[in-house]
């Protein structure tokens, strides 16, 4: 399958294994499905810039999945963030 995908003002045809596991692998673990296009998208940049900088991935599924674990998880902690950032400040504007 081929991909082209868009950053940083290039463009660039790479060839990418089936994207449908890795899709539904980050389906499962997002609250919707354009989150989980989003997390694919940063996954397949993420190999762009790997690939552009000479990594030789040995195993491109293994690598394309861990990659996507630590891009939900990035985004799941920023919520997290934003979720505790926010009832901080409810919490003095309740208490000014």
């Amino acid at each position: 399958m081929m991909k082209r995908l868009f950053g940083m003002n290039r463009t660039k045809t790479l060839k990418l294994p089936d994207n449908t596991l890795l899709r539904s692998f980050i389906r499962k673990r997002t609250d919707s499905q354009a989150e989980a296009d989003d997390i694919l998208q940063d996954v397949y940049e993420a190999y762009l810039e790997a690939t552009d900088l000479g990594l030789v991935i040995e195993s491109v599924g293994s690598w394309l999945t861990t990659v996507a674990k630590n891009k939900i998880l990035d985004r799941f902690r920023k919520k997290k963030s934003q979720e505790n950032y926010i009832s901080s400040q409810i919490f003095e504007e309740e208490n000014s």
